[in-house]
């Protein structure tokens, strides 16, 4: 009876520990004619982030890992530089750190920041 005991507290131990990734998917396109350098999307909170660069007229994927992520309702923030300027801009709202779409798709242009989305 003991090696049930073991077994099932083994299990719930073990079933508690794992915790699914949280991935959100951006397909971000730079049209805005110059570099964009160190841009970042997350949460407020979110610091398993990672950076990347992107030349004009490229298109990069990127995936948010939102695991790390108070659990909680908030909106992505999307960071960057672009001629030796910070932008830093709220955007789309996901829940209790999950993604409520499939793919976001962002278009950086000179001036403007613009949004698509696939459920």
């Amino acid at each position: 009876m003991r090696k049930y005991y073991i077994g099932i507290i083994a299990s719930l131990v073990t079933f508690i520990s794992c915790e699914p990734k949280v991935i959100a998917d951006f397909e971000i396109t730079n049209n805005s004619g110059s570099r964009i350098d160190s841009l970042k999307i997350g949460g407020k909170k979110a610091y398993n982030t990672s950076f990347i660069s992107i030349r004009p007229n490229e298109k990069a994927h990127y995936k948010a890992d939102m695991t790390s992520a108070i659990q909680t309702d908030s909106s992505y923030i999307i960071s960057y530089k672009q001629n030796n300027e910070t932008i830093l801009l709220p955007f789309q709202y996901f829940i209790n750190r999950y993604p409520n779409n499939k793919l976001i798709l962002i278009d950086i242009q000179k001036d403007t920041l613009s949004m698509d989305i696939e459920f």
